[in-house]
């Protein structure tokens, strides 16, 4: 075989996101096949996997001979797997191996930023495979909030990979798409069902493709086979993306790339004629702040074990240090903000969120945070201008239409609450959405009378 090495190939890791259940374990196994498939028509050019090790292939054969002697499914995956595999190409000019690549088959359960090992997953993957239920995204109005947790978990890494200015990919990849009706329309509902997901993915201008998996399995001779389509799609983009690299340089992980610009930023902050003694010590911490109230068991990761026996008060005092000499620190600013919050002190809270929103007005993550602790604190016109702020960026923001509805309906404008209502009930995306707003509604206006 031409071509590079065994060890001179990239090695990228792929990172797997999805609820139990979704289908990673036959998506990986359709995309086996579907590329061998390429590979036995002969075609001038063609791509295939290869497993790289025995006990991958040992993994990968038990799968699809269950299959092959059941005509069913296995079972969801109960261990974290990995396989390895190489990505290779065929052409005229002959056969060559293009790069290597680590799989990481991840029970749903296992899909936290809790567990050690998927923290360790997330943090030296190269880009992520997302899976998403096709089927029932069309079928299920409540599916869309069941699959909120995952996505959660998406985008506090597409949040990182925009603040760092990463390279990094999301494959959306809709399994069970066989089971829905052929043709555009199913594609479409799907499309339209998801649009207020994608809408975050785009705020934050991730690097994303959608792509369409069906894999049925059919009857061939006397035993069963997967027939699978479209899902392999998605890891040649990824694979192809990864490996533009030129030549072959090592691509970063997550976890590399934030401390390279985190390391970076702390460079360029220091100053030319004296030298931080503690500059070393505050790198884990902005690391640690960048990933937000989302993922600070996340961050907890980067932190070595003396920054992890630190109590609140010592952080906060941290914290505070470093505000005093940079006040616009913004990641200072992030993380005091969370302590003081978790720590049940909104008065300190407020002042600093108030400054996290003036350099940030673009976030509505922090805007609502710092409006729900106006109304903690019964400010409840400042909350409102917080809401008035918010819709003036996202006029159809139903959480936004919705909160504000209630003080209106609190300070006696019934008349105004009651157009709000309707507003956000008309721009709600699912019916299950909608009823929500609308027994809101209900309960709101009705207990006001």
């Amino acid at each position: 075989m031409n071509g590079l090495s065994q060890t001179d190939l990239p090695v990228f890791n792929l990172l797997s996101i999805g609820q139990r259940g979704v289908g990673k374990t036959v998506f990986l196994a359709g995309s086996y096949v579907e590329l061998q498939g390429s590979r036995s028509k002969n075609s001038d050019r063609s791509l295939w996997l290869e497993c790289q090790d025995s006990q991958g292939k040992e993994n990968l054969e038990a799968v699809l001979d269950y299959i092959a002697r059941t005509g069913e499914y296995p079972p969801p995956t109960m261990k974290i797997t990995d396989f390895n595999f190489s990505l290779n190409a065929h052409s005229r000019q002959g056969d060559k191996k293009l790069c290597a690549f680590r799989w990481w088959d991840v029970p749903g359960e296992s899909c936290n930023f809790r567990d050690p090992d998927f923290q360790k997953m997330v943090l030296n993957s190269h880009s992520c495979c997302v899976f998403i239920n096709g089927y029932a995204l069309v079928n299920n109005p409540e599916y869309l909030d069941k699959f909120e947790g995952a996505f959660k978990q998406v985008m506090a890494i597409a949040s990182l990979v925009k603040e760092h200015g990463l390279d990094y990919g999301f494959a959306l990849i809709f399994t069970q798409c066989d089971l829905l009706e052929p043709g555009p329309v199913s594609q479409l509902q799907i499309e339209e069902n998801l649009q207020p997901l994608l809408g975050r993915l785009d705020a934050v201008n991730a690097k994303y493709q959608r792509f369409y998996s069906a894999i049925p399995i059919t009857a061939h001779q006397q035993t069963f086979q997967l027939s699978a389509t479209g899902g392999a799609a998605a890891l040649v983009w990824l694979l192809g993306e990864l490996n533009k690299t030129e030549p072959f340089q090592e691509r970063r992980t997550l976890e590399s790339g934030l401390k390279q610009s985190v390391s970076t930023a702390a460079e360029r902050q220091r100053a030319p004629t004296a030298v931080n003694p503690n500059r070393h010590r505050y790198l884990p911490i902005l690391i640690a702040s960048s990933l937000g109230v989302l993922v600070m068991s996340l961050a907890q990761f980067f932190l070595p074990s003396a920054e992890q026996a630190q109590t609140p008060t010592e952080q906060i005092s941290q914290y505070e240090s470093i505000l005093a000499r940079d006040p616009n620190n913004i990641d200072a600013l992030v993380n005091l903000a969370k302590l003081y919050i978790e720590q049940q002190q909104p008065d300190k809270a407020m002042p600093v969120l108030e400054k996290i929103v003036q350099q940030r007005p673009d976030s509505l993550e922090w805007q609502f945070i710092l409006a729900q602790l106006y109304e903690n604190k019964e400010e409840k016109q400042k909350a409102e201008s917080v809401y008035d702020r918010i819709l003036a960026q996202q006029d159809n923001n139903i959480e936004a239409l919705v909160k504000k509805a209630v003080l209106r309906n609190e300070q006696g404008d019934i008349q105004t609450a009651k157009t709000l209502f309707a507003k956000a009930e008309k721009v709600a995306p699912t019916d299950a959405l909608r009823d929500r707003v609308k027994a809101i509604s209900q309960s709101v206006l009705q207990g006001g009378n």
